[in-house]
């Protein structure tokens, strides 16, 4: 098998996999130095690494995804969208559409798990909105269809 197939074939099966099964995650709780490491680690690696070097990496993407499962959803997004280098790199990650939409997959199926225990409230996304520097009206119609891609979108492509 050569070597690009080899690597296709592993990028599709990549996704930093972190399913959540405890309890609600808090919102309050700040994020600690160590797991916005972890956070900058994943998207600068997602979004800048080669593809080629994606597969060698994963064991250490997936170790630091278990690290920051537990972060809540919103929090996660605050500690990209907060960060300018940080969210370069998940702008660059979003022009990679395969490591991108395996990555939102797995975002979606977080922020859907923490709606539907209605553990993301208008209250968290308006104090979230302050934080990353976006107007409410830009995503509280996403957040109201639970449609999380358009909710990225708008800050991935919201100017600096």
């Amino acid at each position: 098998m050569n070597r690009a197939l080899l690597i296709l074939l592993t990028l599709f099966s990549l996704s930093i996999e972190a399913k959540w099964v405890g309890g609600p995650r808090d919102y309050e709780r700040p994020v600690t130095v160590e797991e916005k490491r972890d956070v900058a680690f994943i998207i600068n690696t997602l979004g800048n690494a080669s593809l080629f070097d994606l597969p060698r990496l994963r064991p250490q993407l997936d170790e630091a995804g278990v690290r920051v499962e537990h972060l809540h959803p919103l929090k996660f997004l605050t500690t990209i969208f907060s960060d300018e280098e940080i969210k370069r790199s998940m702008v660059l990650m979003s022009q990679r559409l395969l490591v991108y939409n395996r990555f939102m997959r797995n975002l979606k199926d977080n922020l859907n798990h923490e709606a539907k225990n209605e553990n993301i409230t208008i209250v968290q996304v308006r104090d979230f909105t302050k934080k990353v520097g976006v107007p409410i009206t830009a995503v509280k119609p996403h957040f109201q269809k639970r449609d999380w891609i358009e909710f990225v979108e708008v800050l991935i492509k919201r100017p600096n």
